[in-house]
């Protein structure tokens, strides 16, 4: 492969991207695992402009893991409030217990370890090790190449296995 073209398409990516970037809270330069693991819960079935919000307020009150497995169901529920879908916050309550008891208090980085947490699939999993860890993604490529204008779905050779 031309050495050429990787670095073109980058440049093509970034030159679309720009524009259109979009600043939530959970973007950060430096991403906190954890954060983006509440986002992307959050995110499931809920409208982007209801989570900034929420978001924020969630973190504030469970600023990290340890504090969310250490909170009462009711103070999660309360802090869940206007976002719906309450399993979500039952299940992150009880992924950031499994998190403190079988990791040391650190969201795994890992995908396969990701996705044995409560409430987390392989989308969820994939994200938080590509947005928390830097890890790269072969689901998120498929995601991002599926909405790239012009291309009507992704290459079979990003399609996950």
């Amino acid at each position: 492969m031309d050495r050429a073209k990787p670095s073109l398409l980058r440049e093509r990516v970034l030159a679309w991207y720009r524009p259109r970037r979009r600043v939530y809270p959970w973007r950060d330069l430096r991403p906190d695992p954890y954060a983006v693991l509440v986002s992307e819960i959050m995110l499931q079935q809920t409208q982007v402009s209801r989570v900034v919000a929420a978001f924020r307020s969630f973190l504030q009150r469970f600023p990290s893991v340890e504090a969310l497995a250490s909170a009462a169901t009711s103070e999660v529920l309360r802090a869940w409030g206007g976002l719906g879908y309450n399993r979500r916050a039952l299940a992150l309550s009880e992924a950031a217990r499994v998190i403190v008891r079988e990791h040391g208090c650190r969201v795994p980085s890992d995908p396969r370890e990701l996705a044995r947490l409560p409430g987390v699939g392989p989308y969820i999993a994939a994200a938080v090790a590509s947005m928390g860890y830097g890890a790269p993604s072969p689901r998120s490529t498929r995601t991002f190449a599926g909405s790239w204008p012009g291309w009507r779905s992704a290459p079979r050779a990003m399609a996950c296995r």
